[in-house]
């Protein structure tokens, strides 16, 4: 049957129907051309938030508040890793200011792994929990190592800090607080990196992941430990910030707030 057809096209359209004249045979990669009605994507489509529960704003406010005192530990921290190498602290009463750095650190980073879990509760992202329990371990180990290397010298009549010149183990547990911390800021700014796409400013999230990797990397080198310290102060700030305006979604993934 021609259906209708003209007569010089009888037959035309009888199976196995071969294309029109008019058609221009495209490469064999292009036979299966992309609808008109299907936007074209130049760049990777982002994975949507998966909240892995209903979606809590207050966890993201705690992670702000404890960043904030973190940044106050860190130049508290930076501040007493630079001055204890110069004799800071020998021949006086016991240096307060060595737990009082440890308790801030351990409490500012408490309620900052609340954040970092919440980034889990509220987008589903598995880096943002890891990161939030490392905190937790990371933060309590760095006070009892610190707090520990402090040694009374009974033949001296002295408290001292490090035990440095006296007693190298003294040393390696105070060093190893700080590297065992070290780690934490790099995890947590890679928790910022993976989710600044989830963030309302998403240049803050990549800053924020920048300065703490940046500021865990120099705490870890021991000696450059009170740089790590000041630029984790910036990179809390920064967390701070982003903790306090990253929004939430519900199950229709619309950002609220």
């Amino acid at each position: 049957m021609n259906y209708g057809a003209p007569p010089q096209q009888a037959g035309y359209y009888q199976p196995p129907y071969p294309p029109p004249q008019y058609y221009t045979p495209m490469p064999y990669a292009y036979q299966q051309p992309v609808p008109q009605y299907m936007p074209y994507m130049p760049y990777p489509v982002i994975a949507p938030p998966r909240p892995r529960g209903p979606p809590a704003r207050p966890l993201f406010y705690i992670g702000a508040a404890g960043m904030f005192v973190l940044a106050a530990a860190g130049i508290l921290g930076g501040l007493v890793f630079f001055i204890a190498p110069f004799g800071y602290g020998y021949g006086r009463g016991y240096p307060f200011e060595i737990v009082i750095t440890g308790v801030m650190v351990l409490i500012s980073s408490v309620m900052a792994a609340v954040g970092y879990l919440g980034l889990y509760r509220n987008y589903g992202s598995g880096m943002g929990a890891a990161s939030g329990i490392y905190l937790l371990i990371a933060a309590s180990l760095f006070l009892v190592l610190t707090a520990g290397s402090i040694e009374y010298h009974s033949f001296g009549g002295y408290w001292d800090e490090t035990g440095y010149g006296y007693y190298t183990p003294n040393i390696f547990m105070y060093w190893t607080g700080y590297i065992i911390f070290g780690v934490a800021p790099i995890l947590t700014g890679t928790s910022h990196l993976v989710s600044r796409h989830h963030m309302t400013i998403p240049g803050l999230g990549v800053a924020t992941g920048v300065l703490l990797i940046i500021g865990g990397a120099f705490l870890i080198t021991l000696f450059l430990s009170f740089v790590g310290f000041f630029i984790l102060t910036a990179g809390a700030i920064c967390g701070g910030i982003n903790f306090a305006k990253a929004p939430i979604y519900q199950m229709n993934m619309s950002p609220q707030g």
